[in-house]
């Protein structure tokens, strides 16, 4: 998918890519990030997934009905 969007020899300049639910991965979303892509992968069952966030639930209200827990780092040792 990258060497797709670095290397696809055209005059398009690309700012945003769509990928299904097999081609999204922590490291995608890293690497989109960092060169400057927009990343919006179709994500199935959506609904059904869960984050897990680093501080408190009031920090992002818009995402209340998708955060399943707050991540602890001394359980993750």
């Amino acid at each position: 998918m990258l060497d797709g969007l670095l290397y696809h020899e055209s005059d398009l300049r690309i700012e945003e890519h769509y990928t299904d639910t097999a081609g999204f991965t922590d490291h995608v979303f890293a690497l989109m990030h960092l060169l400057g892509y927009r990343f919006a992968p179709r994500i199935r069952d959506l609904a059904d997934r869960r984050l897990y966030i680093p501080d408190s639930r009031k920090e992002y209200p818009a995402l209340s009905g998708l955060i399943g827990g707050v991540r602890w780092e001394d359980l993750l040792e």
